[in-house]
């Protein structure tokens, strides 16, 4: 169900209402994880929004993408390439945090 359509649906189930006015029973959880992927990040298995990119999945993490280094799948990926990389069911990820100090 893309564009507004899609919207609309998703805004109504986190309301707990269906497009026809009833409530039903699902919780936000629940209906988010409906269009959720598997994913390991840092060797933790976590559930992430199907369809986003790179840069949407650690902006999803809450880290600040300014100081960090990507490993997908045993292999560097390029900041470059972070907006055209789709995360995938069954990624791996290591997210590594970049400290500067002597």
């Amino acid at each position: 169900m893309p564009g507004p359509a899609r919207q609309r649906w998703d805004s109504l189930a986190a309301a707990g209402k269906s497009p026809g006015g009833a409530t039903h029973a699902l919780s936000n959880a629940e209906s988010v994880r409906h269009d959720a992927i598997p994913v390991v990040i840092n060797g933790e298995q976590r559930q992430v929004p199907a369809g986003a990119s790179v840069s949407r999945l650690l902006a999803h993490l809450g880290i600040a993408a300014a100081r960090v280094a990507v490993e997908r799948n045993l292999q560097l990926l390029p900041r470059a390439q972070w907006d055209a990389t789709a995360v995938a069911a069954g990624d791996r990820y290591e997210i590594v945090h970049l400290v500067g100090g002597g």
